[in-house]
């Protein structure tokens, strides 16, 4: 059997998925070589950002899904990279039901069971959820609500305080209401992972000394037809700029600002109080979609009352001035992909 390694270099971060490896992914299965079988090659990988883990999942997924088989996976040359991939139950879930991931060398995993290292938490796991199908064949909007409804309250109540309550509160930098309040959303972006997305979706959560972090990818549908999905939306963004052909290549981005544009329209909480919330304390939020990742900062938007419209014409003049709070990559990635940090004690 012939194989292509695909290798990332030693330090993996969310921006390098996006920057480096997809592109690399892209490249190969347009060469119209790809008779090969592909490898994912961790080998010299000495360090991952838990917030790319869910995209590294993502990816095996779509991977998975296209070869009909699990894709071979090089493990790093590094017993405490192994081990943290190990204690956060990455190869626990990717090996979860018959779709088997990632065909890897289960000897390096056990072997890497006996190095000790105080970093990682037991309370640091990667969790998975399932898509509910359901929900589209619900006939009226008043039924989709009605169910929504129950569903949100199982994850807010039962599933959420269970999986992330002791992660938000271990550093004690967050008070009660601020923990309630980060699992309100938290929920809501999982409940909408788990009914719009129309595949299983991936979370991670994780808390140092110096911050908190949460991240949740899909392979699903992604923004733009989830929105087609919903009955009677106007697309208001969409429907202003796309006659415009200085708006072409920014589809992407578009749709990102009318999801949260009819995000700040619900009442309930929702993704965009999630970037209010994130931001007055001085964190961040990177939402992807497809091609496109918009970046929410404290310096930007700390303080910020603007609506979303009015925040699209905000991030469109950074993007034309060359910041980076608007990134759009050479290479798509299917779905959603979600991530907060929030820095311990840093209040705004």
């Amino acid at each position: 059997m012939r194989e292509t390694k695909l290798d990332f270099d030693e330090r993996i971060t969310s921006l390098a998925v996006y920057e480096k490896f997809l592109p690399k992914l892209n490249k190969w299965y347009r060469s119209g070589e790809n008779i090969d079988d592909p490898v994912i090659d961790l080998f010299n990988v000495k360090w991952i950002d838990a917030l790319a883990i869910p995209n590294i999942l993502v990816i095996g997924s779509i991977m998975r899904t296209f070869h009909k088989k699990p894709v071979r996976l090089i493990l790093p040359n590094d017993l405490r990279t192994i081990n943290f991939m190990r204690t956060s139950n990455f190869f626990l879930i990717s090996d979860l039901g018959n779709a088997r991931l990632f065909d890897y060398d289960i000897e390096e995993v056990n072997r890497a069971e006996f190095y000790i290292n105080e970093e990682n938490r037991a309370e640091h796991k990667i969790h998975y959820y399932k898509p509910e199908l359901l929900y589209y064949s619900l006939e009226t909007e008043e039924e989709q609500l009605k169910y929504r409804a129950a569903m949100y309250e199982n994850i807010r109540y039962v599933i959420a305080p269970y999986k992330y309550r002791q992660v938000l509160m271990d550093k004690r930098v967050l008070s009660e209401n601020e923990v309630d309040v980060l699992l309100d959303v938290i929920s809501e972006i999982i409940c909408n992972s788990i009914l719009y997305s129309k595949s299983i979706s991936y979370s991670f959560i994780q808390t140092d000394k110096y911050k908190s972090i949460f991240s949740i990818s899909d392979s699903g549908i992604g923004f733009k037809k989830s929105l087609e999905n919903k009955k009677n939306l106007n697309r208001y963004l969409y429907n202003k700029y796309k006659d415009i052909s200085e708006y072409n290549d920014l589809e992407d981005f578009i749709t990102i600002l009318d999801v949260l544009y009819y995000s700040m329209k619900q009442d309930r909480r929702n993704l965009w109080q999630l970037k209010e919330i994130i931001v007055n304390r001085g964190g961040t939020l990177r939402i992807h979609n497809n091609s496109t990742q918009v970046v929410f900062t404290a310096n930007k938007c700390a303080g910020c009352n603007k609506r979303a419209d009015e925040c699209f014409e905000c991030l469109l003049d950074a993007y034309k001035k060359g910041y980076s709070n608007v990134r759009i990559f050479n290479a798509k990635l299917r779905g959603v992909h979600i991530e907060v940090e929030l820095k311990n004690g840093g209040r705004s």
